[in-house]
């Protein structure tokens, strides 16, 4: 049976012609910076509950790997946090639920089993911390940051207790909303197990208030530094608490004894007693305590979990703390695991790359690790400034369909399935130490400057080759920018370094490309382009020497080196078929000949000053478009060598799109894909448009499917959609259910199969109105396959029943220009009829063959006793 094509989604265009605005679905695939709300687990502990940024993941223990989500893609836009997360609590008044607050300023409580939204209220003003207990019922303890500021112009935090009324999904006021206090950025907040007492972290103070007795305010210590952890001891007849300092101090603190005298007219207490523990080196990131209260759980930039013996007797000494080291990554949040199916209670840890991992409470042993796609765990070290100038690698593995990007250290690249966001692999590109800075002032790692990966070859399940460059400051002030050919090891599931050279440039490496797939030969498939801010570009070919037994190396060399006019190249780009390639340097794109390096053409732009980017646009590449340093865009015929397309709206970054071109603009806050046709009537078509500044223009990962990632101006990479009208022959769309918790534990209901035949019945009705005869032709599937009558009699009546013929018209002429086709457009008299039509003759085509595929085949012969008896009797 031959293959059927996949229907192409074109862009939707009004009835005058017009370009179309569509809004993209878009979600966060990464966090920009990890998020330091611990884990939060079920009360059987075998699910645990992830921030990511504005959405929750629910991770199956037993499978380690997420089955659910809460807030995200699966959930109504309207009903979804708009902000990060800041809080997450599992409901101290129903075990089946979890709450969660936002910078959006909702707290919405959540059916996590059926991943269905039961609550949202509104404060109206951005939470940072939220705190409960099962004393307080449906009542929650939060602080909100006012807009305004203080007196020393800096922003304050008003705390909260809002009494939870009515459910709703839709978003309303809380029933009952008190002041208790304010204060200066309270970063933490938490009340005691007994639900006696209220304690906010702000600043260097340490705010008290006893829930009893609310008129009485907030009583404030001072810490020596700015406070950054806070814990509960388990115990209540045990009232204390310990806090994390920057300076890396941990201080437990004993003022909620009842023998302690509290003051709250007064500015500042005097100072109370307190136990010092001092390990770390850098800022207490999370402290946690044992459910039974004997340990004290530590972690920090240092990437060590520490574990304090506080019953002991000398909690200071030396044997009396025992640390996990080399876990990887900072620490950011730290949780306590309960007992799941026969296995001990585990230390979660969460770390700064966004990985959780799971160490057995006895062996201090790390058990497993859950890596979702990792996030830059230095960044959090950097200013704004500084993250905006780093370099974001990003590429794809055509043939495996595994995205490549930077892992938790900017040394290191991760290989994730862009279809099902699961991590694959990390390779380290630079041997390095994961150390912590030394001072205050954060070491400059060495760095993947660029990726890239060759393009498929026939029957192969991998790239063959992958291409890095890494340094330390661009090799702008260090001796350090390196370019690597990496193979790819079936035996080890893995690329491995094949050649290293040093200094590809004298100066710093503007871009780099494979060539596609140029021949079957293995030493000749392929061809890699680099540019470089020195004037030249270079390309590098296979080499291969012989080696002792009959074996041979193969290594990359280069080829040649050529330069024009004293031009810098700013991009370098690929034809479809390989037989050309462009290089944009100052007001010109030079096409070339790989094979000869003889210039094959030179198109002028100086309404663009300086070029920085070409595409080849076209299934053939036919088109170029080119980008300038004014944010201007101009597109050429290379037959004709002519402009066909210019434009004075302002493009950002360029890609190639199916037959045509996406130029991207940012603009307040939100981002515009223009997607133009250089050949068709009207070339701009449609307008897609993402509600967030991307930092550049999206990869294109599926172009039938319309899917995309890109980096966000923040640094976070995020994956865009457009979903397609259905073209099937009948309306249902049977997509895989929503994913839940509920379905992971119990298995789908039967609401999924409700829904199935309701569409199934919609259909029908609708196909009844075209036609009577319709439904009769459907009853057929009614009838068991063995009573039908043979295929070559029910074909042709059930397809003049059910399918409308199609209206036989003169084909459109095809015009050829110079060898080149051009693109043949589709009669605008074809009618929407005529569409479905076509489309619905391939389908009933596959239906027929696997038809008489079926019923074709002889029926397996059947014997009976009696049948058996007699001949036995025979015999």
């Amino acid at each position: 049976m031959p293959a059927r094509k996949k229907a192409t989604p074109d862009p939707p265009i009004d009835k005058d012609g017009s370009p179309v605005h569509v809004d993209l679905e878009w979600s966060a695939l990464q966090d920009e910076i990890c998020s330091s709300i611990p884990p939060v687990f079920t009360r059987d502990g075998s699910y645990a509950f992830l921030v990511r940024q504005a959405s929750v993941l629910i991770l199956s223990r037993a499978t380690n790997k997420i089955v659910s989500s809460l807030s995200g893609e699966s959930t109504d836009v309207d009903q979804r946090h708009t902000l990060p997360i800041t809080g997450m609590l599992l409901s101290p008044f129903n075990p089946l639920q979890l709450i969660t607050t936002s910078l959006d300023g909702c707290v919405k409580t959540w059916d996590y089993l059926d991943a269905e939204l039961h609550d949202s209220v509104q404060i109206g003003h951005p939470i940072c911390a939220v705190s409960a207990n099962t004393l307080w019922k449906h009542r929650l303890f939060l602080a909100a940051t006012k807009r305004g500021a203080d007196d020393e112009g800096k922003p304050s935090t008003t705390i909260y207790s809002v009494q939870l009324g009515r459910a709703s999904p839709t978003t309303h006021k809380p029933s009952k909303l008190v002041r208790l206090g304010k204060a200066r950025q309270v970063t933490h907040l938490a009340v005691s197990p007994d639900g006696a007492w209220l304690v906010a972290l702000g600043a260097t103070k340490v705010h008290v208030l006893s829930l009893h007795d609310t008129t009485a305010g907030f009583v404030k210590y001072a810490a020596e530094s700015q406070l950054t952890a806070l814990a509960f001891h388990p115990d209540t007849s045990m009232p204390r608490f310990a806090t994390g300092e920057k300076n890396g101090k941990i201080r437990i603190w004993y003022c909620l004894d009842p023998g302690q005298r509290r003051d709250a007219a007064k500015e500042l207490q005097a100072a109370s007693p307190t136990t010092t523990l001092h390990w770390h080196a850098h800022a207490v990131a999370a402290l946690e305590y044992t459910p039974d209260g004997a340990q004290l759980l530590s972690g920090g930039e240092e990437g060590v979990l520490v574990l304090w013996r506080l019953h002991s007797g000398n909690v200071a000494g030396n044997d009396d703390r025992e640390y996990v080291p080399r876990l990887g990554a900072g620490i950011v949040a730290l949780a306590v695991a309960p007992g799941f199916e026969q296995r001990e209670q585990a230390y979660v840890v969460r770390l700064a790359d966004s990985s959780v991992v799971f160490i057995a409470s006895l062996s201090l042993k790390p058990v497993h690790t859950f890596a979702p796609i990792k996030c830059d765990a230095t960044r959090a070290l950097l200013t704004q400034e500084q993250r905006a100038a780093l370099p974001h690698p990003l590429a794809l593995d055509r043939a495996a369909g595994h995205l490549v990007t930077t892992a938790g250290h900017p040394s290191t690249l991760q290989f994730i399935d862009h279809k099902t966001h699961e991590h694959i692999r990390d390779v380290e590109i630079v041997p390095s130490n994961r150390i912590s800075r030394p001072e205050d002032e954060a070491l400059a790692p060495p760095r993947v400057l660029h990726v890239a990966l060759s393009g498929p070859m026939p029957n192969a399940a991998h790239a063959e080759w992958m291409a890095t460059i890494d340094g330390r400051d661009n090799g702008a002030f260090t001796g350090e920018l390196l370019l690597k050919f990496w193979h790819w090891d079936a035996q080890k599931r893995t690329f491995l370094l094949n050649t290293r050279i040093d200094y590809p440039h004298e100066h710093r490496v503007t871009a780099m490309c494979f060539s596609p797939c140029l021949g079957t030969d293995a030493q000749g498939a392929f061809l890699l382009l680099t540019a470089g801010t020195d004037g030249q570009v270079k390309t590098w070919r296979m080499a291969q020497r012989a080696l002792k037994g009959a074996r041979a190396e193969t290594y990359w060399v280069c080829r040649s080196s050529f330069a024009y006019r004293d031009t810098v190249p700013h991009d370098v780009t690929w034809a479809p078929d390989g037989s050309l390639f462009a290089v944009a340097q100052g007001v010109f794109v030079t096409l070339w000949d790989p094979h000869t390096l003889i210039m094959q053409a030179r198109l002028a732009a100086p309404e663009l000053r300086s070029v920085r980017k070409s595409v080849f646009v076209g299934r053939k590449g036919r088109f170029l478009a080119s980008l300038g340093s004014n944010h201007r865009m101009v597109v050429w015929d290379l037959v004709a060598q002519r402009v066909v397309y210019s434009a004075l709206q302002r493009a950002d970054d360029l890609v190639a799109f199916r037959d045509g071109v996406l130029a991207m603009e940012r603009d307040q806050g939100m981002s515009y894909l223009r997607f133009i046709r250089p050949h068709a009537a009207v070339p701009h078509e449609a307008t897609y448009r993402i509600a967030m500044p991307l930092r550049s223009a999206p990869l294109v990962l599926d172009a039938d499917a319309a899917a995309w990632v890109a980096w966000s101006d923040a640094g976070a990479l995020i994956g865009a959609r457009l979903l397609a009208p259905s073209r099937s022959l009948h309306g249902v769309q049977l997509t895989a259910p929503r994913a839940t918790l509920f379905d992971e534990l119990f298995g789908v209901d039967e609401e999924e199969q409700k829904r199935v035949d309701k569409l199934l019945l919609q259909d029908r009705a609708k196909l009844s109105v075209q036609d009577d005869k319709v439904a009769d032709a459907l009853a057929l599937f009614e009838t068991p396959a063995h009573l039908l009558p043979p295929m070559s009699m029910l074909l042709d009546p059930f397809l003049d029943a059910l399918l409308p013929k199609a209206e036989k018209r003169a084909p459109s002429p095809v015009r050829v220009v110079a060898a080149v086709e051009e693109p043949v457009q589709a009669p605008t008299t074809l009618s929407t009829l005529d569409r479905i039509a076509h489309v619905r003759n391939a389908d009933m085509a596959h239906l027929a063959s696997a038809f008489d595929t079926v019923l074709g085949a002889q029926p397996p012969s059947l014997r009976t006793s009696k049948t058996k008896r007699r001949t036995q009797k025979g015999m």
